[in-house]
């Protein structure tokens, strides 16, 4: 089935690029617009890659200003309420120090915890509670799905070309075709009545 489907293609390149007289314009604009949208989907591969990268760079040098901003800290459990429904998600009433000065802060956690038990918190440079630094992988995970989304989108625009142009130019194709076959019928029958 790959082969036929290959030289299916290959005939139809040879075909619309020759001199053939029964090849129809429709047939040549028909195979541009494939091969053009082949070629946007080859162009869109290295185009993701540069922009999985910029992004990559990117979110990797945010993340890391975040990181040297932000300082992981031993809080106290002071006061934790009961788990809420379904969830493990309470909320705590937590101390901690940052440079001699002592911060009580009220947060939710997501795992249940009793008075007294010691936690770690990410707080900033003034000590305020901040929510936890996203992993240093996830820069990479950012690129990633932002160039696959991007191809996806390109492929799926050039696909889209094809699939709606291919019936308005079989529809050109057929009318012409008709056309032709009509005045070849009305030719032959005018050449029998007059030798």
């Amino acid at each position: 089935m790959q082969t036929v489907t290959n030289g299916w293609w290959r005939w139809r390149l040879v075909h619309a690029l020759g001199r053939n007289p029964l090849v129809r314009t429709s047939d040549r604009i028909e195979v541009t617009i494939a091969a053009m949208a082949i070629a946007a989907v080859l162009v869109a591969i290295p185009v993701a890659a540069a922009m999985a990268t910029a992004i990559h760079d990117e979110r990797g040098h945010a993340y890391a200003a975040q990181a040297e901003r932000h300082l992981q800290v031993h809080a106290t459990v002071t006061q934790a309420s009961a788990t809420l429904p379904r969830t493990n998600v309470s909320v705590v009433e937590a101390t901690w120090s940052l440079g001699g000065v002592e911060r009580v802060g009220r947060f939710q956690w997501d795992q249940p915890v009793r008075a007294g038990q010691s936690i770690e918190i990410v707080v900033d440079e003034n000590g305020e509670r901040v929510v936890p630094l996203d992993p240093w992988w996830r820069a990479g995970l950012d690129g990633t799905i932002a160039a696959i989304t991007f191809w996806l989108a390109v492929a799926a625009a050039a696909a889209g070309c094809v699939a709606v142009s291919r019936p308005c130019l079989r529809r050109v194709r057929y009318a012409a075709w008709d056309r032709d076959i009509a005045s070849l019928a009305d030719d032959g029958g005018t050449a029998d009545r007059h030798p």
